[in-house]
């Protein structure tokens, strides 16, 4: 009898067995299913970050290029009038020295300093506007010491 009851439960076994591998091949199907999104969802998630990389440096670059931009001085500003009427007011104030008044030459020195840097690449990062001001500013200055100057000649 014992006999008889292992016979019954082999063929059920087998059927239970047969279904259990269904089962489990139906799951491997799924799992792979979901590996296959998950491996689609991360190549998005790459190219996604590739783009915002990408962007960002270019964005970068821009800023970049346009802070260099304000650090160079253009030639034009290098060759205009004033520069060259600050320079010979400054040598003649500073060629004939008025004995009593060193504050002259030393301020004389200073716009000479200051002009310098205003045309020197990567002194200042100033517009071409910017820079004319500061020109402006440093001629006008300049006019007033030389017709000081001039007084006392």
């Amino acid at each position: 009898m014992v006999y008889r009851f292992v016979f019954l439960l082999l063929p059920f076994s087998a059927a239970a067995q047969s279904k259990q591998i269904v089962l489990y091949l139906q799951q491997i199907a799924a799992n792979q299913a979901v590996i296959t999104s998950i491996e689609k969802g991360i190549d998005i998630a790459r190219t996604g970050l590739h783009i915002i990389s990408t962007a960002k440096d270019a964005e970068f670059n821009l800023h970049r290029v346009f802070f260099d931009g304000l650090a160079s001085v253009h030639p034009a500003i290098k060759n205009d009038f004033r520069v060259k009427a600050i320079q010979r007011m400054a040598r003649l104030v500073t060629s004939k020295t008025i004995p009593f008044d060193k504050k002259l030459l030393e301020e004389t020195a200073t716009n000479l300093e200051e002009l310098q840097k205003l045309l020197s690449h990567g002194q200042y990062q100033l517009t071409d506007d910017e820079r004319i001001g500061r020109m402006n500013t440093l001629y006008e200055d300049m006019l007033d010491k030389f017709m000081f100057y001039k007084q006392f000649e």
